[in-house]
Protein backbone atom coordinates (compact mmCIF):
# COMPACT_ATOMS: atom_id res chain seq x y z
CA UNK A 1 0.00 0.00 0.00
CA UNK A 2 1.77 3.15 -1.02
CA UNK A 3 -0.96 5.90 -0.17
CA UNK A 4 -1.60 6.19 3.10
CA UNK A 5 -4.42 7.80 4.05
CA UNK A 6 -5.77 9.23 7.20
CA UNK A 7 -9.19 7.45 7.53
CA UNK A 8 -9.44 3.73 6.52
CA UNK A 9 -13.01 1.91 5.37
CA UNK A 10 -12.56 -1.96 7.13
CA UNK A 11 -14.94 -3.72 4.96
CA UNK A 12 -15.04 -7.51 5.45
CA UNK A 13 -14.68 -9.60 2.68
CA UNK A 14 -15.55 -13.72 2.29
CA UNK A 15 -12.18 -15.54 1.52
CA UNK A 16 -12.28 -16.64 -1.84
CA UNK A 17 -12.31 -20.12 -3.03
CA UNK A 18 -14.31 -22.99 -2.41
CA UNK A 19 -12.50 -25.86 -1.08
CA UNK A 20 -10.00 -26.09 1.46
CA UNK A 21 -10.44 -25.72 5.38
CA UNK A 22 -11.03 -22.33 6.80
CA UNK A 23 -11.15 -20.82 10.27
CA UNK A 24 -13.16 -17.64 11.37
CA UNK A 25 -10.87 -14.93 12.96
CA UNK A 26 -12.27 -15.56 16.51
CA UNK A 27 -11.19 -19.21 16.04
CA UNK A 28 -7.76 -20.35 17.77
CA UNK A 29 -6.69 -21.25 14.91
CA UNK A 30 -5.98 -17.87 13.99
CA UNK A 31 -3.98 -17.02 16.86
CA UNK A 32 -2.41 -20.64 17.46
CA UNK A 33 -1.11 -21.47 13.81
CA UNK A 34 -1.48 -18.17 11.93
CA UNK A 35 0.42 -16.45 14.85
CA UNK A 36 4.01 -16.94 14.18
CA UNK A 37 2.90 -16.18 10.25
CA UNK A 38 1.47 -12.76 10.75
CA UNK A 39 3.14 -12.00 13.96
CA UNK A 40 1.20 -11.01 16.96
CA UNK A 41 0.11 -7.00 15.70
CA UNK A 42 -1.88 -8.39 12.59
CA UNK A 43 -3.89 -11.01 14.36
CA UNK A 44 -4.47 -8.41 16.86
CA UNK A 45 -5.61 -6.42 13.95
CA UNK A 46 -7.39 -9.16 12.27
CA UNK A 47 -9.39 -9.77 15.65
CA UNK A 48 -10.31 -6.18 16.34
CA UNK A 49 -11.90 -5.87 12.99
CA UNK A 50 -14.68 -8.36 14.06
CA UNK A 51 -15.47 -5.62 16.74
CA UNK A 52 -15.24 -2.71 14.70
CA UNK A 53 -17.71 -4.48 12.44
CA UNK A 54 -20.33 -5.13 14.80
CA UNK A 55 -20.35 -1.10 15.11
CA UNK A 56 -20.41 -0.50 11.88
CA UNK A 57 -19.99 -2.26 8.15
CA UNK A 58 -17.58 -0.95 7.00
CA UNK A 59 -15.78 -0.03 9.63
CA UNK A 60 -14.51 3.86 9.78
CA UNK A 61 -11.67 4.35 11.66
CA UNK A 62 -8.76 6.72 11.73
CA UNK A 63 -5.22 5.14 11.57
CA UNK A 64 -3.67 6.73 14.45
CA UNK A 65 -6.84 5.60 15.90
CA UNK A 66 -6.41 2.21 14.94
CA UNK A 67 -2.73 1.86 15.53
CA UNK A 68 -3.88 3.02 19.32
CA UNK A 69 -6.62 0.71 19.66
CA UNK A 70 -3.81 -2.50 18.78
CA UNK A 71 -1.19 -0.83 21.01
CA UNK A 72 1.06 0.49 18.81
CA UNK A 73 1.01 3.83 18.47
CA UNK A 74 -0.51 6.90 17.31
CA UNK A 75 1.70 7.44 14.94
CA UNK A 76 0.84 7.26 10.95
CA UNK A 77 3.88 7.96 9.10
CA UNK A 78 5.10 5.35 6.07
CA UNK A 79 7.19 3.09 8.18
CA UNK A 80 4.82 3.38 11.42
CA UNK A 81 4.01 0.20 13.11
CA UNK A 82 0.22 0.20 11.63
CA UNK A 83 1.39 0.75 8.08
CA UNK A 84 3.71 -2.02 8.92
CA UNK A 85 0.91 -4.31 10.54
CA UNK A 86 -1.50 -3.57 7.59
CA UNK A 87 0.86 -4.20 4.98
CA UNK A 88 2.09 -7.56 5.86
CA UNK A 89 -1.60 -8.54 5.80
CA UNK A 90 -2.04 -7.33 2.21
CA UNK A 91 1.29 -8.98 1.96
CA UNK A 92 0.08 -12.52 3.09
CA UNK A 93 -3.64 -11.76 1.70
CA UNK A 94 -5.32 -11.85 4.89
CA UNK A 95 -6.38 -8.46 3.36
CA UNK A 96 -6.69 -6.32 0.16
CA UNK A 97 -6.70 -2.19 -0.82
CA UNK A 98 -10.33 -1.87 -2.36
CA UNK A 99 -10.96 1.00 -5.12
CA UNK A 100 -9.28 3.54 -3.88
CA UNK A 101 -6.10 3.26 -0.95
CA UNK A 102 -8.70 4.56 1.81
CA UNK A 103 -10.34 0.60 1.13
CA UNK A 104 -8.92 -1.80 2.89
CA UNK A 105 -10.92 -5.27 2.60
CA UNK A 106 -10.04 -7.85 5.22
CA UNK A 107 -11.03 -11.71 4.76
CA UNK A 108 -13.83 -12.94 7.84
CA UNK A 109 -11.53 -16.02 7.30
CA UNK A 110 -8.32 -17.37 6.98
CA UNK A 111 -7.58 -20.63 5.64
CA UNK A 112 -6.03 -23.99 6.99
CA UNK A 113 -2.07 -23.37 6.39
CA UNK A 114 -0.34 -24.65 3.16
CA UNK A 115 1.97 -27.39 4.19
CA UNK A 116 5.07 -25.42 2.98
CA UNK A 117 3.83 -22.74 5.74
CA UNK A 118 3.08 -25.29 8.04
CA UNK A 119 6.69 -27.12 7.51
CA UNK A 120 8.20 -23.57 9.17
CA UNK A 121 5.93 -23.99 12.14
CA UNK A 122 7.35 -24.89 15.99
CA UNK A 123 5.92 -27.83 17.27
CA UNK A 124 3.54 -26.68 19.20
CA UNK A 125 1.71 -24.96 16.48
CA UNK A 126 2.01 -27.90 14.04
CA UNK A 127 0.44 -29.86 16.81
CA UNK A 128 -2.72 -27.07 17.42
CA UNK A 129 -2.97 -27.32 13.13
CA UNK A 130 -3.51 -31.53 13.49
CA UNK A 131 -5.80 -30.86 16.37
CA UNK A 132 -7.98 -28.52 15.01
CA UNK A 133 -8.39 -29.91 11.49
CA UNK A 134 -8.89 -33.57 13.45
CA UNK A 135 -11.27 -31.54 15.45
CA UNK A 136 -13.32 -30.44 12.44
CA UNK A 137 -13.03 -33.65 10.62
CA UNK A 138 -14.43 -35.48 13.36
CA UNK A 139 -17.67 -32.93 13.95
CA UNK A 140 -18.18 -33.80 9.98
CA UNK A 141 -18.30 -37.59 10.58
CA UNK A 142 -20.09 -37.72 13.53
CA UNK A 143 -24.14 -38.82 12.57
CA UNK A 144 -26.65 -35.89 13.17
CA UNK A 145 -28.25 -38.19 16.44
CA UNK A 146 -25.12 -37.36 17.65
CA UNK A 147 -24.52 -34.18 17.47
CA UNK A 148 -24.11 -32.51 20.74
CA UNK A 149 -27.46 -30.94 21.40
CA UNK A 150 -27.96 -26.69 21.18
CA UNK A 151 -27.24 -25.01 24.31
CA UNK A 152 -30.91 -23.77 24.77
CA UNK A 153 -31.69 -27.62 25.07
CA UNK A 154 -28.89 -28.58 27.38
CA UNK A 155 -29.97 -26.00 29.17
CA UNK A 156 -34.05 -26.78 29.12
CA UNK A 157 -32.45 -30.47 30.40
CA UNK A 158 -30.30 -29.47 32.96
CA UNK A 159 -33.60 -27.43 34.37
CA UNK A 160 -35.92 -30.10 34.21
CA UNK A 161 -33.52 -32.08 36.35
CA UNK A 162 -33.14 -29.62 38.35
CA UNK A 163 -37.53 -29.15 39.20
CA UNK A 164 -37.46 -32.57 39.48
CA UNK A 165 -34.47 -33.49 41.33
CA UNK A 166 -33.93 -30.74 43.90
CA UNK A 167 -30.61 -30.44 45.29
CA UNK A 168 -30.37 -32.05 48.89
CA UNK A 169 -29.23 -29.11 51.12
CA UNK A 170 -25.49 -29.66 52.94
CA UNK A 171 -24.85 -28.21 55.91
CA UNK A 172 -22.65 -25.05 55.94
CA UNK A 173 -19.58 -24.02 57.87
CA UNK A 174 -21.42 -20.52 58.91
CA UNK A 175 -21.01 -19.02 62.12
Amino acid sequence: MTTRPEVLEIHPVRLPGTHGERFTLDHPYLEQCWGPVLGPSSVTLLRHCMWHWRDRVPAVVEAAELGAELGLGRGTSSNSPVWHTIDRLVRFRMAGVGASPAELHVYTEVPALDPCRLARLPRWCRDRHEAHLAARLSAMARPAAEAAPPPAARMAAQLRRLTNNPPTPHASLGR
